[in-house]
C-alpha cells in the first residue's frame, strides 16, 4: 500500500515526476521487485494513521492503479526509444519468473513472460474497475509490442451446464513469427528450435491463433 501511494501520487506534480523518473530508469530487476510487491494481493483491512479502516479491496485496488501507472509510464518515455521501453518491460517480467540463472533457455524464459504477465493481468481483472482494465490492455499492446500472444483450443469440458472451451496460451518473440504482422485471428507460423547441431531452427505452422495483449482475449 505505502508504494502504490507513492506511484499514485496525483497532488504533488514534483514529487510524481520524481518517481516517475526514478521508475523508468529502473533496473529490470529492481523493476521487477517493485511489480511483484505491488500484485500481491491484501487480505486484511488496515488502519491508517488516524485509526480509519482501509479495506483490502481499496489497497488492491490503488495497487493495481500503481501497475498500470509503472505501464504507462514506460510505454510514455520519451527519453528512450520505443523498442528499448519494451525490452525492459520484457526483461522485468521474464526477471519476475525467477528463472534458473545458470542456463539460458529461451523457451523458459518466453513461457516465464506470458506467465508472469498473465499474473499481472488476473490481479488487474480481480478489481473489476473498467478503467483500469482499459489501461492496463492499452499498455500491455504497447509494451508487449515485441512478443506475440498465441491462444490454442485444447479440449472441451463437458458437465451439467455443457461444454466449456479450454486453451492453451504461449508467448513468442515477434522475430520468432514471420507473419505477425497479419496480426490477430491470424493462425502463427513459428520458428522453433531443433534438436540439430548449430543452433537449427525451422519454421513450424501452428494450430495456435494471434492474439491481443488484452484481458479481453483470454480465460483464466
Amino acid at each position: 500500500p505505502f508504494l502504490a501511494r507513492n506511484i499514485n501520487e496525483e497532488d504533488d506534480k514534483r514529487k510524481s515526476e520524481k518517481v516517475r523518473q526514478w521508475v523508468v530508469k529502473l533496473p529490470p530487476e529492481t523493476l521487477s521487485n517493485l511489480l511483484t510487491a505491488l500484485s500481491q494481493k491484501q487480505y486484511n483491512t488496515r488502519f491508517d494513521g488516524e485509526g480509519r479502516p482501509i479495506r483490502a479491496a481499496t489497497d488492491n485496488q490503488n495497487q493495481a492503479a500503481a501497475i498500470v501507472k509503472i505501464m504507462q509510464w514506460l510505454a510514455t518515455d520519451v527519453s528512450e526509444s520505443d523498442e528499448t521501453n519494451q525490452r525492459q518491460w520484457k526483461e522485468a517480467l521474464i526477471a519476475m519468473a525467477d528463472l534458473p540463472k545458470y542456463s539460458k533457455d529461451y523457451s523458459a524464459e518466453w513461457d516465464g513472460y506470458k506467465k508472469q504477465w498473465f499474473e499481472l493481468a488476473e490481479f488487474i481483472k480481480a478489481t473489476e474497475d473498467l478503467e483500469v482494465i482499459r489501461r492496463f490492455n492499452q499498455y500491455s499492446n504497447q509494451l508487449c509490442a515485441n512478443m506475440v500472444l498465441t491462444k490454442q483450443k485444447l479440449y472441451t469440458v463437458t458437465g451439467i451446464i455443457g461444454g466449456v472451451e479450454q486453451y492453451e496460451y504461449s508467448a513468442y518473440p515477434t522475430r520468432c513469427v514471420p507473419n505477425a504482422s497479419l496480426g490477430k485471428g491470424t493462425l502463427a507460423i513459428v520458428s522453433r528450435k531443433t534438436d540439430l547441431p548449430e543452433n537449427h531452427w525451422r519454421l513450424e505452422k501452428t494450430n495456435e491463433v494471434i492474439i491481443s495483449w488484452s484481458l479481453d482475449e483470454i480465460t483464466f
